[in-house]
């Protein structure tokens, strides 16, 4: 059985397996347009028809470590909530596609953390020494062959790094040091630049540019130290 990280909710008994899974069921279904709350939800009704295996669902969570409110949910986005399905429940096919979607998320998650730290830190070496694109700062980095360093100690991912245009012929023309360092992010350049879309279409049902991003969250920032600023000054 899988082992993952939990959610913050823990289901402590078959009844509730019941609630969440007519819970999710509402949520799903297009022709309930008002707004669902699990506090409303009883799930008596479908307790009583499929005690057993509620009851029995406590164990995927209890001894195998496995996200019941998690797994419900992902049952639920697979199969309509019927008689037929509810005993399908702990099928060991369900279980083994939860497994791999549980995989597959924890890959994008971990992608997808690597460029959120990287525009961090870009966003923070922006304000700090007052550049004001993305754009003039990269230029910064790759004409003082200063990008490598960045890659090694962390604070730029191969995602980030893969993101920007035209980046082997911009590391041919550094260093030999830095040519080294980025040659396998440059040789990936296609599959990590794939990644880091899945990531985001998996996880926000988006795809991005990188330096948009950065610009964007650069923009935020130096717009709440203008207004920080301008309130210091208004109040001399």
């Amino acid at each position: 059985m899988v082992t993952e990280r939990s959610s913050t909710k823990r289901i402590e008994s078959g009844k509730d397996v019941a609630r969440y899974l007519v819970y999710f069921s509402k949520l799903n279904d297009p022709s309930v347009t008002r707004e669902v709350n699990l506090v409303n939800i009883s799930g008596t009704t479908l307790y009583k028809k499929h005690k057993s295996v509620c009851d029995k669902a406590l164990v995927l969570q209890d001894k195998h470590g496995v996200d019941l409110v998690r797994y419900l949910k992902f049952f639920l986005s697979k199969f309509r909530l019927t008689d037929v399905n509810v005993e399908r429940l702990l099928e060991i096919q369900n279980l083994i596609w939860y497994a791999n979607d549980v995989q597959i998320k924890a890959k994008h998650e971990r992608v997808y953390n690597y460029v959120l730290k990287s525009v961090d830190n870009i966003v923070k070496d922006c304000i700090e020494n007052d550049y004001v694109t993305t754009k003039d700062y990269l230029k910064h980095l790759i004409e003082d062959n200063k990008l490598g360093a960045k890659y090694l100690s962390g604070e730029i991912s191969q995602y980030y790094i893969a993101g920007i245009k035209n980046i082997g012929k911009l590391v041919r023309k550094m260093d030999r040091v830095n040519q080294d360092t980025l040659q396998e992010v440059v040789k990936q350049q296609d599959k990590l630049l794939s990644d880091m879309q899945d990531a985001f279409v998996y996880l926000k049902n988006t795809r991005i540019s990188i330096i948009s991003l950065t610009n964007e969250k650069l923009n935020e920032r130096l717009n709440v130290r203008k207004n920080k600023q301008q309130t210091t000054n208004n109040s001399k």
